[in-house]
C-alpha cells in the first residue's frame, strides 16, 4: 500500500517496506504540475491510502490518481475512538494520526511534538484517547514573522547561545525567536507530563533534529519521523479487525 500525507506545505508519500518506512515522493504543495504528473504514474493495481488537510490537493489527487483502490482517512474515522476533544469535525487528522503512530511504539500514554510550518504538541492515552493539545507557529514562521516586519535585525541561525543573557544584538535575537520557540514547546510538553508523569514523548516534523538537541535528553525523546503514516497503518488495520471495508 502506497501511504500519502497532504500537510499545510508539503505533499510526501511512503511505503512500508518490511520493518521500515521508505519515503516515495515528496514536494511543497505549490509543486502541481509536478504532484499530477507523479500521481499519473502510479499502478492502477495499487492500494493507496491519503489523509489530507488541503482540499485542492485532494482534487488533484482524484483527478490524477488511475487506482479506484483509495482509502480516504477522514474525521469521520474518528467515530471508532474515544477523543476527549470537543470539536472532531474540525480537528487535523495528522495530529490525531501522529499520535495513533506514536502508541504502536509504547503502551504507555504518548506526547507527540510536531514540528513542521506548524508545531504542535499533542497527548494521548496509552489506551488510545486523544486528549487534545496546542497548535503554534513552526520555527520557520518566527524567522520570517523577524524578517519581514523587523528588517533592521540581523538575519540568524537556527542557534541558541550557550549562556543567557545575549552579549549581541544576534545572540540576543538568537534567545528571542529560537529560545523562546525552545521554551513555549518545553512549557506545554511539562504541562502534559504533569497529567502524566509516564508518558513517552515523540518529536517529528522537519525541525526535529532542532528539538532532539535542546530538549531530547530533558524528556528522554525520540525522533519518528513517520508517525502520521505510523497512524495510518494503524488505523487501517483496526478499521480491519472491526470488518471496516473499502
Amino acid at each position: 500500500m502506497l501511504y500519502i500525507d497532504i500537510g499545510n506545505s508539503s505533499l510526501k508519500a511512503a511505503e512500508k517496506v518490511n520493518l521500515d518506512w521508505v519515503d516515495r515522493y515528496s514536494t511543497d504543495i505549490s509543486n502541481k504540475e509536478g504532484i499530477a504528473a507523479w500521481l499519473q504514474k502510479i499502478s492502477a493495481d495499487t492500494d493507496v491510502a491519503v489523509v489530507s488537510v488541503r482540499r485542492d490537493i485532494s482534487e488533484l489527487v482524484q483527478e490524477n490518481l488511475n487506482t479506484e483502490r483509495v482509502r480516504w482517512i477522514t474525521n469521520k474515522d474518528l467515530s471508532a475512538f474515544e477523543l476527549d476533544y470537543s470539536t472532531p469535525k474540525t480537528l487535523g487528522m495528522d495530529r490525531f494520526l501522529a499520535c495513533l503512530g506514536a502508541c504502536a511504539y509504547t503502551n504507555s500514554h504518548v506526547v507527540v511534538i510536531d514540528s513542521g510550518s506548524a508545531c504542535t504538541i499533542d497527548m494521548m492515552t496509552g489506551d488510545r484517547v486523544y486528549q487534545g493539545g496546542v497548535i503554534m507557529p513552526g520555527l520557520q514562521l518566527f524567522h520570517s514573522a523577524v524578517e519581514q516586519n523587523l528588517p533592521q535585525l540581523p538575519n540568524t541561525d537556527r542557534a541558541i547561545p550557550r549562556k543567557f543573557p545575549g552579549k549581541s544584538t544576534s545572540e540576543c535575537l538568537e534567545w528571542g525567536v529560537n529560545g523562546s520557540y525552545v521554551a513555549a514547546i518545553r512549557e506545554f510538553t511539562n504541562r502534559f507530563l504533569e497529567k502524566s508523569s509516564g508518558a513517552d514523548v515523540y518529536i517529528s516534523g522537519g525541525d526535529a533534529e532542532f528539538l532532539i538537541r535542546h530538549l531530547g535528553d530533558e524528556f528522554d525523546a525520540k525522533i519518528r519521523r513517520h508517525l502520521v503514516f505510523d497512524g495510518m497503518k494503524e488505523l487501517l488495520k483496526l478499521m480491519e479487525s472491526s470488518k471496516s471495508t473499502w
